[in-house]
């Protein structure tokens, strides 16, 4: 009954509010009509606003710097991970400091020292990056140091406003990692360097390198001339056989006679 009853007042009112619109003359219309116009200009240009603030937004955080700080296989020892501080935004970021808890440190031999790590980077460009090895993953694994590091890296975009990212550095990914030994420029570098110590090395009186040379053309002109000579001369010694075989075979006229 409530619902039915509701129902009719909501009639009632539409049916009021028809009779009083098609009472109105024209004047009033065409006043309605100029407000109609205002208010669908007005929320238009809100809308025009928020649209532009947003995309304003957008910009801006496309346009900033961002600067984070991860963990990153060494490319020349892949069995050492570095530390990596790199700009990944658009923009140049300014006074970059990076704050790490526990205190990084890191396995020397035997012993255990703390990380060198900078108080503040100046200026980090667009895809410029700050990087320091910091351990091997087998010694690190039986050092007892802490697995995981909390990080702030705060710095300032060009108009001056603070900025910080958060993360957390995590050595277990790294514990069980299977690599294959790759060369790259770096051993290509080392290799040069040890045949210049080698090179270095050579002289006249010791440690040098000797040189054999030959004229080969007169050298095989010897040779041929040598196998020609014995050709012709076993080829002598084959005559002087034959002869002899041929003497030998025949009687003489006084053997017969006798």
């Amino acid at each position: 009954m409530d619902v039915r009853h509701a129902l009719v007042a909501v009639g009632h009112w539409l049916a009021s509010l028809w009779h009083w619109l098609t009472s109105q003359d024209a004047a009033w219309w065409s006043a309605a009509a100029g407000w109609a116009t205002v208010a669908v200009a007005v929320l238009a240009s809100i809308f025009a606003f928020h649209q532009v603030r947003e995309a304003r937004r957008t910009r801006e955080d496309q346009a900033q710097p961002y600067v984070v700080a991860y963990l990153e296989a060494n490319t020349a020892v892949p069995f050492a991970a570095d530390l990596v501080v790199k700009n990944f935004g658009t923009t140049a970021a300014f006074d970059v400091r990076l704050s790490m808890t526990p205190k990084p440190q890191r396995t020397k031999g035997p012993e255990i020292v703390d990380l060198a790590i900078f108080d503040k980077l100046p200026v980090l460009v667009p895809g410029q990056e700050w990087r320091t090895i910091w351990d091997a993953f087998s010694s690190r694994n039986d050092s007892g140091l802490p697995r995981r590091y909390g990080v702030v890296v705060s710095y300032s975009d060009s108009r001056k406003q603070s900025l910080e990212i958060i993360s957390e550095l995590d050595w277990a990914p790294f514990g069980q990692v299977v690599f294959t030994r790759e060369l790259t420029v770096h051993h290509v570098a080392k290799a040069l360097q040890e045949i210049e110590k080698s090179i270095s090395k050579w002289n006249e009186d010791r440690d040098g390198l000797a040189v054999y040379v030959r004229d080969g053309h007169a050298k095989d002109e010897r040779k041929r001339q040598k196998l020609e000579e014995w050709d012709a001369m076993l080829a002598a010694q084959d005559v002087e056989d034959d002869d002899g075989e041929d003497s030998g075979g025949q009687p003489s006229a006084d053997g017969a006679d006798a």
